[in-house]
């Protein structure tokens, strides 16, 4: 068998072609198989490459900002599959003596906003001047510490190092007014200073302003509040999650204030995961006539390269040598002949398509089933000759 084998193997005009042939087909494969696995990382890495953003709005989706948000629905929306969440707060505060003597506090004399990044306050880094060793970072913490305007520090002779002492008082807007409520006396560390136009006069972390406010016994608000979605492939139940905590966008409604709304900006990434979605169905339901398609090639190929061989064939058959021991060396010949070719172009491909290991072995694997069955029914189509009439027809 061997022999047989090997002498099948010399023929290299055979050889070559049907090496060549086999290389053009596992290609073909390699492209059709690899643009379904192309399709499916691409849907499965959307989520980074079209963040699908979440706001929490005011009722009537009109604002994003401003807003009083109770703190219950913004911890269920950041425990439900999100990142890079950005927050903010907003507060009063009464620095001079003369503030805190007033009867009935009105605003103060101190504006404060906290916030968990400087994305999150949309302040940049250029309009930031700290101590040294001191950076942005204390945003994302819940220390005691601020940074101040400069226009507030040279009201007030405060510079970097210094305490602030600041009663600070939470910020409610109602549709009858503003409603401050008072959290108590804070000692902040003074870290560094701002000059961003049309800013606050001091600037600390909303984690430390809530607790502040929690450990006083008063209802904290945050007065902003977005993230991004995790793995924005599951929204439906995502956004089912959500409606537990949120209401819906009503365009009619009437309180502007009220944070309890949440606005889900999924459109462009909803086209996007749909046209994937498609490709992948298109490829997928065509899976079964492109292979029949493989393995008619590979009938035709190897009926035509091998149909000098019959000759042979009927000599064999005529010595007593059985169908199948006839067919053997043939088939198993052009099959590692096919994989031969097949192994050759795939790790080319690989690297030009970027195509994973296993998907590769996959396709192998695939590409040398749809061999062997072409081959054999070729094989079969071989084979139905008259022994006596095949050895006595005159070419």
């Amino acid at each position: 068998m061997f022999v047989q084998v090997k002498y099948q193997l010399r023929s290299r005009g055979r050889s070559v072609l049907v090496l060549c042939i086999a290389a053009l087909l596992a290609a073909c494969m390699a492209f059709y198989v690899g643009n379904i696995g192309v399709n499916k990382a691409a849907l499965q890495s959307l989520s980074d490459s079209v963040p699908v953003t979440v706001r929490i709005t005011s009722r009537n989706g009109a604002k994003t900002a401003g807003l009083n948000i109770e703190a219950k629905p913004f911890d269920h929306l950041t425990e439900a599959g999100v990142h890079d969440v950005r927050c903010t707060a907003v507060a009063a505060g009464a620095f001079s003596p003369e503030v805190r003597a007033q009867e009935m506090f009105l605003g103060g004399d101190t504006i404060v906003r906290a916030g968990n990044s400087l994305e999150a306050l949309e302040l940049s880094a250029d309009n930031l001047h700290f101590a040294d060793g001191q950076s942005a970072a204390f945003l994302s913490g819940d220390s005691a510490q601020c940074v101040i305007g400069e226009d507030y520090a040279e009201r007030t002779g405060l510079h970097p190092g210094d305490t602030l002492s600041l009663e600070i008082y939470t910020v409610r807007q109602s549709m009858n007014g503003t409603i401050y409520q008072m959290i108590g006396n804070a000692a902040l560390e003074i870290i560094g200073t701002h000059s961003a136009p049309g800013g606050a006069d001091v600037i600390l972390p909303v984690n430390f302003l809530r607790t502040e406010a929690e450990t006083a016994g008063v209802s904290f608000l945050y007065d902003s509040c977005s993230a991004l979605v995790v793995d924005s492939t599951h929204l439906k139940d995502f956004k089912a999650e959500m409606q537990k905590y949120f209401m819906d966008i009503n365009p009619s409604a009437e309180d502007p204030n009220a944070g309890d709304a949440l606005s889900v900006e999924d459109e462009l990434f909803v086209k996007t995961a749909s046209r994937l979605r498609q490709n992948i169905a298109l490829f997928q339901s065509m899976l079964v006539p492109f292979f029949a398609l493989i393995i008619g090639l590979v009938v035709l190929t190897t009926f035509l390269t091998m149909r000098s061989t019959r000759r042979d064939m009927a000599i064999a058959r005529s010595l007593g040598v059985s169908k199948w021991r006839c067919a053997a060396p043939n088939f198993i010949s052009t099959v590692l002949l096919d994989m031969l070719g097949c192994a050759v172009i795939l790790p080319i491909l690989s690297a030009a398509l970027h195509i994973p290991a296993l998907s590769a072995h996959a396709i192998f694997g695939l590409f040398t089933l749809c061999a062997a069955l072409g081959t054999a029914a070729a094989l079969l189509c071989l084979l139905r000759f008259d022994t006596l009439t095949l050895l006595t027809q005159v070419d």
